[in-house]
This record gives C-alpha cells, structure tokens and sequence, in this order.
C-alpha cells in the first residue's frame, strides 16, 4: 500500500483543523477524481494520525535543534540597569553587539524607564545607539511608505510620528 501522507501533506491538514476523519473522506476523494485506485493507498484514520503525530515530533524535534537560547542569568535585583548589564553581557558573549538591528521590550517601566531602566546604561555605546531617536525621515520613507500596511498600523505609525516630532 502506497503513503499518501506527507509531511507537506500533514501540515496542510493540521493549517485547516482537519480531523482525521475528514482527511481520509478529502484524500480518498481526491485521489480517485486523479485517477488512483483508492484501495491501493494507504488512506484511514489511525495511519493518517500516526503519519501527523510522527511529522509533528520530527518538525518539534528540527525547530529545538534550530533555536538556542542564549543565556538564563541569575540577577542581583530586578532592575532595568542589571537587566542592561545582563543582556549586554549576553550578546558580547556570544560576539552579537554588532548584529543587532534593535531592541524591543515589554511595557515594563523596569525594563524602560529612562532613570533605572534600560535606557539608563549609558555605559553600553552600541546599545544606547540602538534607543537614541530613531530618523524620522527613515521612518516615514521606511514604514509609511509600506503598501501592505493595515490602515490602523499606519495610523498609529503617522500619531507616532507626530508625538516624536
């Protein structure tokens, strides 16, 4: 018996919410408007879970080969200056500084805040050139001009703008 599933195959039906069930009525049905002698395909509902469990550890297994995290440090205190210290240290360990393109954080002010947040480390130059001002005419040329752009993302964008000056 010839496999129809694939790991293509069970991605698409795990995208659509598919239930097994559903896939062996659409595969068979498709297989037989193509031509193929449904009894010789290998199309039912525990092969078809069986496939996609297996296509979904192979997929988990090749994504944890993929990311590393880059550090876990234990910190003195919660504030935003020990954070800076903590992620600066990360990225000249791992020789980073240089790559990257900019920083984003959650709307904790101790992660923030321009007095102990991180803001404050003054005392890291390529981080601190990452959160100076960005250019707004970068920003209008860049973001604003993006076609795909929904039209409340470009609201917010133009209010951003015009609060920044």
């Amino acid at each position: 018996m010839t496999n129809v599933i694939t790991p293509s195959v069970a991605a698409c039906l795990d995208r659509t919410k598919m239930t097994d069930r559903g896939a062996v009525y659409v595969l068979s049905a498709a297989a037989h408007s193509l031509g193929h002698d449904v009894s010789e395909l290998n199309i039912n509902r525990s092969s078809i879970r069986r496939h996609r469990r297996k296509y979904r550890t192979d997929a988990r297994v090749a994504l944890k080969e993929e990311l590393r995290l880059l550090n876990v440090p234990k910190l003195p205190n919660g504030t935003g200056s020990e954070m800076a210290k903590a992620v600066v240290g990360a990225l000249e360990d791992w020789d980073l500084t240089e790559r990257i393109g900019g920083i984003s954080f959650d709307t904790t002010s101790s992660n923030t805040g321009r007095n102990n947040g991180f803001e404050s480390g003054d005392s890291h130059p390529h981080v601190r050139s990452l959160l100076d001002p960005v250019d707004k005419n970068w920003f209008q040329s860049t973001l604003l001009s993006h076609k795909g752009l929904r039209d409340d993302y470009r609201e917010l964008l133009e209010l951003t703008v015009i609060f920044l000056g």
